[in-house]
């Protein structure tokens, strides 16, 4: 409570203890997260985040913008739908439940609620809710290297589970839970990884395919490493596709805010 910009604001956990807000922008489907934002514990309603959002959506070209921003109830305001409209950006936040309007929400529903799942491992299971340090700039920059890293291995666990979209307390003990052995002969130097996970089994060819796409990576010098990043991307999104396609689900990829 005693950690530079904290101040009593909305904190449900400790009601009237200083504290920060989290200001988190996420790509729904693909549970990535665009930037997180920490703020004084006063500047929790949308008029702070906004900004950034606005940012976000400016620095896009309209065929990379999301097809749908969706926010909780914070950010059904004039000044925010205002912003949005601006822009020509579609946008769910709160309305009038007449009878159609319940039928697009209940089909909505089930993509946004996913996305709330995203948020609580963000703040849980990433620990993105509760570290702070004494002065606001490390703060700042370690939530969101922790953000770079959850979206790094949201990546890698799509990448070796392209058919569900796991959390990360149950797919880091899945997935890290092992042995290394490294053996060496010539000049050719082998890792060989032991999962103790008793989806191992399961997993197995998976892991296999994945040691050879990397082998497949170019490691020449004269490549940039971009360019390495740029194909494991284009991995991702080949398999992201393959399973949307599979399930058929409607299209609720979109930005989703929350603080």
């Amino acid at each position: 409570g005693r950690q530079e910009g904290a101040e009593v604001g909305y904190n449900p956990h400790k009601p009237g203890r200083p504290s920060l807000v989290l200001h988190s922008y996420l790509m729904g489907e693909l549970r990535l997260v665009l930037d997180t934002e920490v703020e004084a514990g006063k500047q929790v309603h949308s008029m702070y985040s906004l900004p950034r959002l606005e940012r976000l959506l400016d620095g896009m070209q309209p065929q990379e913008r999301p097809a749908l921003v969706l926010g909780d109830r914070h950010y059904g305001t004039e000044r925010v739908m205002a912003a949005l409209e601006a822009r020509g950006q579609d946008y769910l936040f709160k309305l009038i439940l007449r009878p159609r309007v319940k039928a697009l929400v209940a089909q909505l529903y089930r993509g946004r609620a996913d996305v709330e799942n995203a948020f609580d491992q963000l703040k849980n299971q990433w620990g993105c809710g509760g570290f702070m340090t004494q002065d606001l700039k490390r703060t700042r920059i370690m939530v969101r290297m922790n953000a770079l890293a959850c979206n790094w291995w949201s990546v890698y666990a799509r990448m070796i589970d392209p058919d569900t979209r796991r959390e990360a307390k149950t797919s880091r003990p899945m997935m890290m839970d092992g042995v290394a052995r490294v053996t060496r002969h010539g000049r050719q130097t082998t890792l060989v990884l032991t999962i103790a996970h008793s989806a191992a089994a399961r997993l197995r060819e998976s892991f296999e395919e994945m040691a050879r796409f990397l082998r497949e990576l170019p490691t020449a010098p004269q490549l940039a490493q971009v360019e390495r990043r740029c194909r494991i991307v284009e991995r991702v999104q080949e398999i992201l596709w393959r399973w949307r396609a599979a399930t058929d689900r409607s299209a609720t990829s979109g930005l989703i805010q929350r603080h």
